[in-house]
């Protein structure tokens, strides 16, 4: 075979009967099969719906194949749609039933968070649910759309509950500031609107009419300063029947403070002992009867003694001088069965006795 060089400006050549012919020149800038790069537009055949080979696609194809999706304006997704990092410019709208954030944590720049959106006319519950896992019922802190309150507690309810949530009153810790109505237990600390003086620091506890039947009754002061309530043992208030309960009652007559006690206390003591204690009453005693000077007693203040067996009592002081009114002097007593005393104190160490049966 031999071999040797052609010297020709252009090539003529058939194609499909009719002649075509092509410069040299133009042969020598033509795409190589390796890596060519085409200028101009390039028209390939389009591949069949579905054709997942290494043929090249079209955008006939591919508009098929994507349809709208391909485009940017207003795509219209279905099914799961997955990005690494996703940044949005516009406004967001998700709809749907549920909405998932499983972010460790959440940022938003929103200084207010609005619930139950859109609702024309409301019967449900709405708040924030804590999901407490197997610690236990989960936390809550509510609007009450029943109550017409807010409500802090748990709850066996969850994001997806309706209604009326079972809401199972917690413990609030906090500051509180304002006009408290209803029930309150614990301790209670800060100003007391309404309570001159200042701060309340004490156990407050509402009673319950059917059983707590011995209350105390609280007082405050007028003083300067932060005091708490003040309250007595020995007054008390019997929520059951209405009744107040004083040890120790006096009331003024002309400018004079005088106690006010039960009229009679009832009992047979032998050998007792009357001190200041049982100002203003009627004692039911026998046997040896001792007077007590000194203590709360003070001038106005008197002390009767009823001899309830049928025989004599002696009557001693201690502490004090008794001057008896029948002769002027003072001493050891006696009063007859049956016999009735009252002594009047000028003093807390010196008074005058008197009464039937008494020598």
């Amino acid at each position: 075979m031999a071999y040797g060089t052609l010297k020709v400006d252009t090539i003529t050549y058939n194609d499909g009967g009719s002649d075509v012919s092509k410069t040299i020149a133009s042969l020598a800038s033509a795409a190589p099969l390796a890596s060519p790069t085409f200028t101009g537009t390039v028209t390939v055949p389009t591949p069949a719906a579905n054709d997942n080979t290494t043929k090249a696609a079209t955008t006939a194809y591919v508009q098929t194949e994507l349809g709208d999706y391909a485009t940017l304006a207003a795509p219209a997704l279905t099914g799961n749609a997955t990005a690494v990092n996703l940044t949005l410019s516009g406004n967001l709208t998700v709809n749907g039933t549920t909405t998932t954030v499983a972010s460790t944590n959440t940022t938003l720049a929103d200084n207010l968070l609005e619930l139950n959106s859109g609702a024309s006319s409301n019967a449900n519950d709405s708040g924030i649910i804590i999901e407490r896992g197997s610690t236990g019922d989960n936390a809550i802190i509510a609007w009450d759309e029943s109550a017409d309150k807010f409500t802090v507690g748990t709850t066996t309810g969850t994001a997806s509950s309706t209604g009326d949530i079972a809401i199972t009153t917690g413990t609030l810790v906090a500051n509180i500031e304002g006009n408290v109505t209803g029930n309150v237990t614990g301790n209670c600390s800060g100003t007391a609107s309404g309570i001159t003086g200042g701060v309340v620091a004490a156990d407050i506890t509402v009673a319950d009419e059917s059983t707590d039947t011995s209350c105390n009754v609280l007082f405050t002061t007028a003083a300067t300063g932060n005091l708490p309530p003040k309250s007595s043992a020995e007054l008390t208030f019997d929520s059951a029947t209405g009744t107040l309960n004083a040890w120790n009652l006096t009331h003024r007559i002309g400018g004079n403070q005088w106690d006010v006690r039960d009229v009679y206390w009832g009992g047979t003591n032998g050998n007792f002992t009357h001190n200041s204690t049982l100002r203003g009453r009627c004692m039911g005693s026998y046997g040896t009867i001792t007077i007590q000077g000194g203590g709360t007693w003070a001038g106005g203040q008197t002390l009767s003694i009823i001899n309830t067996s049928s025989s004599n009592a002696s009557v001693v002081s201690s502490g004090c001088t008794l001057y008896w009114t029948g002769d002027g002097t003072s001493g050891t007593r006696t009063l007859g069965p049956r016999g009735m005393l009252t002594i009047f104190w000028v003093s807390n160490t010196v008074g005058y006795i008197t009464g039937g049966g008494l020598s």
